[in-house]
């Protein structure tokens, strides 16, 4: 599965980023969640995102922050991410 970001970024809420989706909806999102959406290019599997997100946030010796295929199943609920 390859999952790819729909939707745009809008603006920032404090330090939190807003997406919106095809729809118009626009969602005030934890940065992790953010990351996450990013990383979904249609291009990087699950098992890659899960590397390039625990990557980004400085995740040593496999140790597991969130759980990548829950925050996307998560999105694609909302419509930001399709596969």
């Amino acid at each position: 599965m390859y999952p790819q970001a729909k939707g745009s970024t809008t603006y920032s809420c404090g330090l939190k980023p807003v997406l919106k989706n095809d729809n118009e909806k626009t969602y005030i999102v934890d940065p992790k969640v953010f990351i996450v959406w990013k990383l979904c290019n249609g291009a990087n599997s699950m098992e890659e995102i899960q590397n390039k997100f625990e990557d980004k946030l400085g995740l040593v010796n496999g140790k597991k922050d969130a759980n990548v295929v829950e925050i996307i199943s998560s999105l694609e609920r909302i419509g930001l991410v399709s596969n």
